[in-house]
Order: C-alpha cells, then structure tokens, then sequence
C-alpha cells in the first residue's frame, strides 16, 4: 500500500507520530485559530476513512 513521508527528511510517518506546529512569526495577527486547526483534522480523518473504505470494500 501506499506510505506518507515527510517531505523534507523522506522518514515515513506512522501512527501515533506526533507533530508540532508552530508560527513563523509569534505576533502576526492571521495565525489560524485552534478550532480551524480542528476542523481542518476532522475533514482529514474523513477522507482517510472514506480512502480506506474504497481501498478494502
């Protein structure tokens, strides 16, 4: 199957992996907020199931 690598080193990313994101510029007044941080991982981890029930079903 296929396997995600970051984009930068080629390491493969793997489950549990955890990432931390940080702003380039602490006091700029257009970092995103934590809720569309949130919403951005939810619509993710639908299409990683609506993916794995194309793949397997």
């Amino acid at each position: 199957g296929k396997s995600l690598a970051h984009r930068e080193s080629g390491l493969p990313i793997r489950t549990g992996q955890t990432f931390t994101i940080l702003a380039e510029d602490s006091d700029h007044k257009e970092v995103p907020s934590w809720d569309l941080l949130d919403l951005s991982w939810n619509f993710l981890r639908v299409a990683a199931i609506c993916g794995a029930d194309q793949r397997y079903g």
